[in-house]
């Protein structure tokens, strides 16, 4: 069967997939001696002149003005692909500029093809002329587009074939076969930099419908000791790593979303994407510039009810994520990471497989935390179970920004004030059955905010 029949989607989007063990995982082999272009391959160099953080950053300068551009042209823009390529980039002062105006419409106005992926019949969703004048394909349609919209402007880009963790990827392992996606690499003053169009574009959601992406663009210029977590071409020369790695170790690799790195996620605290043998709690820590945490458990394909995830914010304000299980076994973890600590929706995730040998622990998991727990900079020091045994004293004992007063509930009453002693909140409490909340008073009259909730039992 020719390749590009063989092409399947796949977008960042693991939260749709975790848990997944049925793959047959690939088996590294030895590389293939497809090779870039000659002009491509001669030229190929890894000494940046400048970090891919600092190009970015640099791309920000002019990406407003480009993204009106984009927006003025429109889509189809033109009678041609080389017409819409010279209105893109007409004028622009770099190679930067004219690469990003490129790239932004792409994303900006070709739709993954849904039906073509589901149907398998991909004849009309490849290749730069389908795409551009249907305005929707595949993976391979989106990078051939860019590479020849390039070519049109006068930029170098490659196509890249390879293996890429997204939809339909069970975290760890991957269906064997031949590569299932495609990307580009581009060619910016003499040094060569990764991109993925179709990832930028938007993802498809379990209703089996495409979904943009407004205004982002994560898998842009991407360094490639974060791009490698993701993707692994079949020839190695475009990881453009100074040592390459096997297939073997990119399946043990977590799968790193870009943006983690700009939410201040330290991707070499836990880089592996099995963890075995693991006793509960089990703790994330990703450094010490992490705004907010929070986790969610699957087993099999069900996510595991209760809270089983807690952000525990130290003193200094380093955050760490507390995790357990219900029972001993597998299951896969995934960590989200927001962008400050009053989102309540997280910017992105990374999905590992767990295996806890022994849960004793926290056996019943952890309290429930409301949106101010996280907004108001708690600082929990006890109780961390999120149920506790009726009818014995519990000590409480937490912190919190502004906070001036703060109390146990049950049963909507107060039962207990907890008093202020060397910055903390701290009381012993004897509770009945059922539920016990924690709320805080921040000087503003009778209004009390919920941080926590427990069981008791």
């Amino acid at each position: 069967m020719n390749r590009i029949l063989q092409y399947t989607l796949f977008f960042a989007i693991t939260l749709s997939v975790m848990g997944q063990t049925t793959a047959q995982a690939v088996q590294a082999a030895p590389a293939k001696t497809l090779e870039p272009s000659a002009q491509a391959n001669a030229s190929i160099t890894r000494a940046y002149p400048q970090s891919n953080a600092a190009l970015r950053k640099s791309v920000r300068s002019f990406s407003a003005e480009v993204d009106r551009r984009v927006s003025a042209v429109g889509y189809p823009g033109g009678s041609s692909l080389a017409v819409v390529a010279q209105k893109l980039t007409v004028g622009l002062p770099s190679d930067q500029a004219r690469l990003y105006a490129l790239y932004r419409w792409i994303t900006r106005y070709i739709e993954y093809d849904v039906d073509a992926y589901f149907s398998g019949d991909l004849r009309n969703a490849v290749g730069a002329a389908n795409t551009f004048h249907r305005g929707k394909g595949v993976c391979d349609g989106y990078s051939a587009l860019l590479q020849e919209m390039g070519r049109v402007a006068g930029l170098q880009i490659e196509k890249v074939d390879g293996y890429a963790k997204g939809y339909g990827y069970a975290v760890g392992v991957m269906t064997a076969g031949e590569p299932n996606h495609a990307w580009n690499a581009a060619n910016l003053d003499g040094c060569w930099y990764l991109l993925d169009s179709t990832w930028d574009a938007g993802s498809i959601d379990d209703s089996r419908h495409f979904s943009r992406k407004s205004g982002t663009w994560n898998y842009f210029l991407v360094d490639p000791q974060l791009f490698i977590t993701s993707h692994f071409p079949e020839n190695p020369t475009w990881q453009l790593l100074q040592k390459p790695v096997n297939l073997n170790a990119f399946l043990a690799m977590a799968s790193v979303p870009p943006g983690m790195v700009d939410l201040g996620v330290d991707i070499s605290k836990h880089s592996r994407v099995h963890l075995e043998r693991v006793a509960s709690p089990f703790e994330f820590d990703f450094g010490a510039n992490v705004q907010q945490l929070s986790g969610r458990l699957r087993a099999g394909s069900k996510e595991v009810k209760g809270a089983w995830a807690l952000q525990l914010r130290q003193p200094d304000n380093h955050l760490k994520l507390l995790l357990s299980a219900p029972k001993a076994g597998d299951y896969v973890a995934t960590v989200f990471v927001a962008e400050k600590s009053t989102d309540t929706k997280s910017s992105d995730a990374i999905s590992y497989n767990i295996t806890f040998s022994d849960v004793a622990a926290y056996p019943q998991g952890f309290p429930y935390a409301f949106t101010d727990y996280y907004a108001r900079h708690v600082v929990l020091v006890e109780p961390l179970r999120g149920v506790l045994t009726a009818g014995k004293l519990v000590r409480f004992r937490l912190k919190s920004d502004g906070a001036q007063k703060m109390m146990i509930t049950q049963h909507s009453k107060p039962v207990a004030h907890l008093l202020l002693k060397s910055g903390y909140f701290t009381g012993d409490v004897t509770l009945l059955p059922g539920e016990a909340g924690v709320f805080a008073n921040y000087g503003n009259g009778n209004s009390y905010a919920g941080l926590l909730k427990y069981q008791v039992e």
